[in-house]
């Protein structure tokens, strides 16, 4: 398992906090504990609006999410839980 050795806090909404998880010695957004998940179809992004101030690198993400929604693999399998939902 690796090891988080840091964790980045984008925002707070109530008392719910968004953050990227770094596994040690990493800085590559695309290497995160969050961008893994997604590559391997184990967790899906938030939609957001144009009104949402987060970092640029997030937006690799979303491409990263739609080949793998493509691929159909684990939760995209029957094409998602929440592909109709504002979640």
């Amino acid at each position: 398992m690796e090891t988080i050795t840091e964790a980045l806090v984008l925002g707070q909404d109530g008392d719910r906090l968004s953050i990227v998880l770094f596994p040690k010695g990493e800085k590559d957004w695309t290497k995160s504990i969050n961008c893994q998940l997604i590559t391997k179809g184990l967790a899906s992004m938030k939609k957001l609006d144009d009104s949402d101030d987060l970092p640029e690198e997030i937006n690799d993400w979303y491409d990263i999410e739609e080949e793998v929604k493509e691929s159909q693999i684990k939760i995209w399998q029957y094409g998602g839980a929440h592909e109709d939902d504002d979640y």
